[in-house]
């Protein structure tokens, strides 16, 4: 029994030895996680900061402001910082025990300040609002006018089981870089357009179409830009339209503006060698408007317009052309590029020119003309800025001429032999300029392609001298009737002369001019624009009597050569 009992007591005990132990190991372990005992090392590693909503751009926005790099608005709140973390134990990754605080400082390399961020017990993410202006923290300064970068990086790490802990972080997350814009316009040394030169312009009838050096949105600071927009009305109307990447995608979205050293001439993101495009629909024809453009970036800075906007105005609905030499006309300029198809003499040409558009007029008609001048090439009498291209023509090779209205709607002019242009064996090709309000247009045969130097009207000065037989001063038709009602000046010169002539009433009174010391080519006969019978305002004069002047002076000593008058009679 005694040996017995002394068993039972020995396997007693070493229960309770054990059961003691367990009780004791529960209660350590009890301990650590409560922080009655000291903590055993911790080390807390920052995996990864980053950014999140506000309003800006960067690689947590979705399509299409989903970029690499951070934008956010100086004084814009909403920006949210997250910072993923990782507590090793023991070599073990885990969760935070207890909520764990990760301070950050930021700084733009002068100013700095900081903030921290928990992340709570049980978790390893942790989010933070950021401060956004000097309210929320008085060391964050972004000057007016400037797009400024600022780094984030965690600091430091406490917390209450952390006492004794490490704190390591993973580069480069544990540092993030915002572009903090603070009324910074999309702005560089390409734009905004400031002078005309500055845009191409081809115009129609009813649009103009727009080309610039775009933004160069693949540098920093740029890279916010959102959209391209045109402001344009009638001149001197009250409102200003709006056309923006609503009305054309391509305006809009950096995708759509790529920039470098070669621009792509996509169509489909409306790039022409190099140059950002658009096109304005729907316009009146012949008609004047105002335009600019600017650029807005994500958080609506604009670039300032010009401080006189650009004036534009759009092509008449046709322009008909008839060109003679005084004995043989043409009006078929179907075979533009065969200019023998239509062969004049050497002398003065005329072009009749009727422009047919709306109920506004142009100011004045001018023709430019020129010839090939350069074998197998052909310059453009127009520069891209819808200008005159006079930089690219050799001296005395490109020449323009003033037409003379002759009744609503129609124009005539001379392109004069006396230079180097009009002379034999030469293929001249000219294009009509159309001024409303010291605002030109330049037109070709074709109007409707945007590009005034393509289909220019063509002739070519024939190398034949001409047989014919002198002709009498005279008046072809010198009875004006309802059947006739033009009479037409004839005469033959003998040699250059600065011609005029005149109609005069029985009472020697001028009662119109037909042509006024206009220079004409000897040793050819001449015809001259016919008469109707009207006075210097377009006003039918009264049935009766009438005389026609024929004067010229001999370009070469001014002596008198012709200085006759002829009868001709206003009938019923």
């Amino acid at each position: 029994m005694t040996y017995r009992r002394g068993k039972l007591f020995s396997s007693r005990l070493l229960l309770t030895v054990l059961l003691l132990t367990l009780i004791f190991f529960f209660i350590g372990e009890i301990g650590k996680r409560s922080g009655i005992h000291a903590a055993p090392p911790y080390t807390v590693t920052v995996k990864n900061t980053r950014f999140l909503y506000g309003l800006g751009r960067g690689p947590t926005h979705s399509p299409p402001n989903n970029i690499t790099t951070y934008y956010r608005g100086y004084g814009m709140p909403g920006t949210v910082i997250e910072i993923t973390a990782e507590m090793n134990v023991n070599g073990i990754p885990s969760p935070m025990y207890g909520d764990t605080v990760i301070a950050v400082q930021f700084t733009d390399g002068t100013g700095t300040g900081t903030f921290n961020v928990t992340i709570p017990s049980g978790s390893n993410t942790g989010t933070a609002g950021i401060p956004y202006n000097t309210i929320s923290a008085p060391a964050f300064i972004v000057a007016a006018s400037s797009t400024v970068p600022w780094t984030y990086t965690a600091i430091g790490v406490s917390g209450n089981p952390l006492a004794s802990s490490t704190y390591t972080s993973n580069p480069p997350f544990d540092t993030a870089v915002i572009y903090w814009d603070n009324l910074d316009v999309p702005d560089d040394v390409n734009f905004p357009p400031l002078l005309p030169t500055d845009i191409v312009l081809n115009l129609t009838t009813s649009s103009f179409k727009l080309l610039w050096k775009p933004v160069n949105t693949a540098a920093l600071l740029n890279e916010d830009f959102y959209e391209y927009r045109v402001y344009y009305q009638e001149k001197g109307a009250a409102i200003w339209k709006l056309w923006n990447g609503a009305n054309d995608p391509s305006l809009r979205g950096l995708i759509n503006n790529p920039a470098g050293p070669a621009w792509p001439d996509d169509p489909a993101k409306h790039f022409s060698g190099g140059l950002k495009y658009t096109t304005i629909p729907n316009l009146k024809i012949f008609t004047k408007y105002s335009y600019y453009i600017t650029a807005v970036d994500v958080f609506g800075n604009e670039t300032k317009p010009p401080a006189v906007p650009f004036d534009v105005l759009t092509q008449p609905y046709s322009i008909l052309i008839k060109i003679s030499d005084g004995i043989t006309s043409y009006t078929d300029f179907s075979n533009l590029a065969n200019p023998q198809l239509r062969t004049l003499r050497e002398t003065n040409t005329k072009v009749e020119i009727e422009i047919v558009s709306s109920a506004t007029q142009p100011d004045f008609i001018r023709v430019w003309y020129t010839y090939n001048i350069y074998a197998g090439t052909s310059t453009d009498i127009i520069a891209g800025s819808n200008t005159i291209n006079s930089a690219g023509f050799p001296p005395d090779t490109l020449f323009s001429v003033l037409a003379e209205r002759k009744a609503p709607n129609k124009y005539v002019a001379y392109l004069s032999s006396q230079t180097p242009v009009i002379k034999a064996g030469n293929e001249v090709r000219f294009i009509i300029e159309s001024n409303f309000s010291n605002v030109p247009t330049y037109s070709d045969m074709d109007m409707t392609d945007e590009n005034p130097n393509n289909n220019e009207w063509t002739f070519y000065v024939d190398t034949q001298k001409p047989k014919f037989s002198p002709w009498p001063v005279r008046i072809l038709n010198n009875v004006i009737t309802a059947k006739h009602p033009v009479s037409y000046p004839s005469y033959y010169l003998s040699e250059d002369a600065m011609v005029s002539i005149k109609v005069y009433d029985v009472n020697g009174r001028p009662v119109t001019t037909i042509i006024d010391n206009q220079f004409r080519r000897g040793g050819q006969n001449i015809k001259e624009d016919g008469w109707t019978g009207v006075n210097k305002a377009n006003r039918k004069l009264g049935i009766g009597l009438y005389y026609m002047h024929f004067y010229a002076k001999r370009v070469s000593d001014h002596k008198i050569i012709l200085d006759k008058f002829q009868k001709l009679v206003v009938a019923k």
